[in-house]
């Protein structure tokens, strides 16, 4: 009975140490990876979290966007929202059906953009600036 209760309690403990190892491989991070065709040397590059992704469906291949505090007020501004992105009522964002993606890339009013930019605490020099 002794050894009985020995190798029970041995078990248990394995059973739990391989138990919470099992959470450390689901916790694997994805990588990403951006590529800037014909980047000029010298120039900075910089890349702003517009949209935040909530959450993905994996199965439904569905993805939940809402608008990061700094650019919520860009993204419900008149000039975008409804044409190129709607904000729904819990604050979730879509693209708006058959909207010109390479129009909102190129999207400027350097007023509205720099009042993000400086409000997020970013240097903007006096030139055109992309939205995206």
């Amino acid at each position: 009975m002794k050894h009985v209760k020995r190798i029970a309690s041995l078990v248990l403990a394995l059973v739990m140490v391989l138990a919470l190892s099992a959470g450390v491989f689901a916790a694997a991070v994805n990588e990403g990876r951006i590529t800037i065709d014909n980047a000029i040397t010298g120039q900075t590059y910089t890349i702003y979290e517009i949209l935040h992704l909530e959450s993905y469906n994996k199965e439904s291949n569905a993805y939940s966007y809402k608008a990061t505090a700094a650019w919520k007020d860009f993204v419900e501004s008149k000039d975008i929202k409804d044409t190129y992105l709607v904000t729904n009522d819990q604050g979730y964002v879509t693209w708006v059906e058959n909207a010109d993606a390479a129009a909102f890339a190129v999207h400027r009013d350097a007023g509205k953009i720099t009042h993000v930019l400086v409000g997020a605490g970013e240097l903007v020099e006096e030139r055109g600036l992309a939205a995206v």
